[in-house]
């Protein structure tokens, strides 16, 4: 069990739940720094990242220890402490997956996941150079594939 690794779906909000600082932009090349210069990458399978104007989730897979280390490394300014909640069923990853990706439609950002530029899913649908290794759980890389992922779900009423 020690070893074992798990899927994490991670979140933090900005300190009173203000905007960034700085540009969303800036924040975004912020945040793949963070993760491609941070000490304990090699450990973590990068699952999905959605980054909004006052918060993120991140989705990933490693061994309780190491994604603890990752996150005390993962640092972006005027944030709160990060949450978690391990995931334990397929069932469970594939609605958190769906649930991180779809904030930007649920915010009127835009009306597909993959049109939201600072999210993963933009750049493995839209096959962007994105410098980081995503372990790509779904496949999505056509409009048939990712109907599902933008699709309302009945369970959800905000969308």
């Amino acid at each position: 069990m020690i070893n074992q690794r798990f899927y994490f779906h991670l979140s933090a909000r900005t300190k009173n739940d203000y905007y960034f600082k700085s540009p969303i932009p800036k924040v975004w090349d912020e945040c793949l720094n963070n993760f491609l210069k941070n000490p304990k990458k090699k450990d973590v399978d990068f699952i999905g990242f959605v980054l909004m104007s006052n918060h993120y989730h991140l989705l990933i897979r490693a061994k309780f220890d190491d994604m603890k280390e990752f996150m005390h490394s993962f640092y972006i300014p005027n944030m709160n402490d990060y949450n978690f909640e391990t995931i334990q069923s397929n069932r469970y990853l594939k609605y958190s997956y769906r649930y991180i990706y779809q904030n930007p439609i649920r915010a009127n950002l835009v009306k597909n996941v993959q049109d939201y530029p600072y999210s993963f899913i933009h750049y493995l649908y839209n096959q962007k150079e994105l410098k980081l290794n995503i372990c790509d759980l779904y496949g999505f890389n056509d409009e048939y594939k990712s109907l599902w992922l933008n699709k309302k779900s009945p369970r959800d009423p905000g969308l």
